[in-house]
């Protein structure tokens, strides 16, 4: 399958240069006449015509000769050529896995690209959300693929300057981030900035909105629901200590974490307290899904509440600290447990222990899951596939020059990319 790429440039207009070096002559009139000017006259008569028409020639050339080529967005290139290198055994390959390797793993290369040459930026960012991938830099430039062909939808400069940046939160069709104190909300189809936010407090969470309303956390130790139209405070909750971590909204509940290992969860249109819990060990965030709220902890444990009441339905212990926040698909939690595994478990378990479908060691992130096989990185940088079934390993190989991996749960699409901003997609051959 190949596909159109374009590297996400915004390439120079070629132009003609602003000087040339063109000589001009310059014919001075003598006002005292006499043989020997008179005598050199004829020569001028006989070569001037041909001495302007060569310096009209050198001025056209200057202007209109050669220009600074225009760079155009490389075309995208199938596996078998310019996208697979051939190493000393003439085995080809795409990002350093071998073709024959993926077809083995009943993959297929889809696109590749990479970050515009010559800008010395790092990748801060790599996620995938409603069909599109998207890239933060380091610099706070925001660029969007389209998932599936590679093609660069847009690009977005976030913010002029190397501000920090918290995780991306979304709401509808927009992206969410807090750079420093400024909230910056990007519409997800065309880049477009819609709305830029100077934030009143130091800001040490994620940034969620409401139709009116904007939730942070502050290093002062308190929790704002602010008017978003202009960050005027509509309430505050005072806490034990700084909230951390992402925020998360339903319909009338907001849901946020302490560095005390508290979460707390309150209306949305007024700072009551509806429930909270305390783990014993730091929370890296709260998500809320399906009328399951789910916190992991590095006290081992995967909480799953009831969002409404509260109510502990089911608590899984990992063996492990859990210091980010699970990936969830329609059947599946899929939970890293730091430097030691990746856990899939039931969504719907029928104890109050959760149920585990496999654990695989040294497991990273999901990849994507695709039926009953589930693609996993682990801390060896290797892909593995998982059985959804059988619980066991199918196959594993070394992807050596990849060390990002967006975690896809929409789809059966597998992004990987390197810091330095080399991007590939791969795909199963059967969906």
């Amino acid at each position: 399958m190949t596909s159109k790429t374009q590297y996400f440039t915004n390439p120079q207009h070629a132009g003609a240069d602003k000087t040339s070096g063109v000589t001009c002559l310059r014919i001075w009139n003598n006002p005292m006449p006499n043989k020997t000017v008179s005598s050199i006259k004829w020569p001028y008569r006989l070569f001037l015509p041909a001495a302007l028409t060569f310096s009209f020639l050198l001025i056209f050339s200057g202007c209109h000769g050669k220009s600074r080529p225009v760079s155009p967005p490389p075309e995208a290139s199938s596996p078998t050529e310019s996208s697979a290198i051939s190493d000393m055994s003439g085995t080809l390959r795409v990002a350093g896995i071998s073709l024959e390797t993926l077809k083995k793993a009943d993959l297929h290369y889809v696109w590749s690209s990479r970050l515009p040459r010559g800008r010395a930026t790092e990748i801060r960012q790599f996620f995938y959300h409603k069909g599109q991938l998207f890239v933060l830099t380091d610099d706070n430039m925001l660029y969007a693929f389209d998932g599936s062909r590679g093609t660069t939808n847009w690009p977005a400069s976030l913010a002029p300057s190397k501000r920090p940046c918290s995780a991306v939160q979304f709401y509808q069709d927009r992206l969410l981030f807090m750079l420093g104190r400024t909230f910056v909300e990007v519409r997800q189809e065309d880049g477009r900035i819609l709305q830029k936010l100077d934030v009143r407090y130091p800001v040490s969470t994620s940034a969620a909105r409401s139709e009116d309303k904007l939730f942070v956390g502050s290093s002062n130790r308190r929790f704002y629901a602010l008017r978003l139209k202009d960050g005027i405070p509509l309430w505050q909750n005072s806490c034990n200590d700084i909230p951390v971590g992402n925020i998360t909204l339903t319909t009338d509940k907001v849901y946020f974490t302490t560095r005390d290992n508290m979460l707390y969860v309150s209306m949305m249109n007024e700072r009551d307290l509806v429930w909270k819990f305390r783990a014993e060990g730091p929370v890296p965030g709260v998500i809320v899904d399906n009328n399951q709220c789910f916190l992991p902890s590095v006290d081992t444990n995967l909480y799953c509440f009831d969002p409404q009441r509260g109510d502990t339905l089911w608590k899984y212990m990992a063996g492990g600290s859990l210091e980010e926040l699970p990936v969830l698909t329609e059947k599946a939690i899929y939970q890293p447990v730091a430097h030691k595994s990746l856990v899939c478990l039931e969504r719907q378990p029928n104890d109050r222990e959760g149920k585990l479908r496999w654990e695989l060691p040294d497991g990273y992130c999901l990849l994507a899951e695709n039926g009953s096989v589930s693609y996993c990185m682990t801390y060896r940088k290797e892909l593995a596939l998982m059985s959804n079934v059988t619980g066991k390993m199918l196959l594993s190989f070394y992807v050596p020059n990849m060390n990002l991996y967006a975690r896809n749960n929409e789809d059966a699409l597998i992004f990987l990319a390197s810091k330095s901003g080399s991007i590939v997609a791969l795909a199963p051959n059967k969906i």
